[in-house]
């Protein structure tokens, strides 16, 4: 009776988990990035400039993804996904994440 709820419901979770998970690491990263640079803006200029931390995380994504895009980034983050595939919870969590990743990224290289 409740089976296309519950097909409907694990297709919602399944379709707002990448989303979720990229805004609250970046959110995450925006916070930790802010925080450090906040003080040391606010102590050279005398006033705390709005948007460093944010122009900072944008740049930093920009820096890893270049990174990542090259051949010693993917070697680098092959052998950092075989140390996660390693570790108990942290395999589950990894592959997990991967996996809707990649199908995430490969439904739009077929678009």
């Amino acid at each position: 009776m409740f089976g296309w709820f519950r097909r409907y419901f694990l297709a919602g979770i399944l379709a707002l988990a990448p989303v979720t998970i990229t805004a609250w690491l970046l959110l995450k990263i925006f916070r930790t990035v802010d925080g450090w640079l906040r003080p040391v803006f606010t102590r050279a200029f005398g006033f705390a400039i709005p948007g460093v931390g944010f122009v900072t995380t944008i740049l930093l994504v920009l820096a890893v993804g270049a990174f990542a895009s090259n051949v010693i980034g993917r070697q680098f983050l092959s052998v950092l996904g075989k140390m996660f595939q390693r570790v108990p919870l942290a395999s589950r969590i990894y592959v997990a994440v991967k996996q809707i990743g990649d199908s995430v990224i490969g439904s739009q290289k077929n678009l």
